[in-house]
């Protein structure tokens, strides 16, 4: 286990998966063994602040090493809290740019993209040497 950065921790600081382990301490047993062993719920897993804090300090993590990620932590539920209130009205936001952009190109009488693109087209295909009747069918 290792100090993890998780925002979803409800309280106190998550604990992960580090890649180290202890090679004494791995046990193999047999997949029927491992496939009829009794399930665990979810809610077995669970560890209590005081439970995840007593784990990082006994994996030598220091009290201010712990604050610190815990602190971290509320910052990104922060940015998430917000994230999520602004996707409320970011519906309605796109449509405002949406109704402003339109605004803009019929008052300052700015052309769309396929008016630019045809324009260019005509200007090209007029400069360089094509028969007339490519040009017909490229019009």
């Amino acid at each position: 286990s290792i100090l993890g950065d998780n925002p979803s921790c409800s309280r106190g600081p998550p604990l992960a998966i580090g890649w180290k382990y202890d090679s004494a301490k791995v046990t193999t047993i047999p997949i029927d063994a491992f496939e009829d062993r009794p399930q665990i719920s979810e809610f077995d897993l669970l560890m209590d602040r005081a439970e995840r804090e007593e784990t990082l300090l006994d994996l030598g993590y220091t009290p201010k090493s712990i604050a610190a990620a815990t602190r971290q932590i509320l910052r990104d539920k922060k940015k998430r809290r917000q994230t999520t209130d602004n996707l409320k009205v970011s519906y309605a936001e796109e449509k405002v740019e949406g109704f402003k952009k339109s605004i803009r190109r019929n008052i300052l009488k700015k052309k769309g993209t396929k008016e630019m693109y045809k324009k260019w087209k005509k200007n090209n295909i007029s400069q360089q040497k094509v028969p007339a009747d490519l040009r017909k069918m490229l019009a």
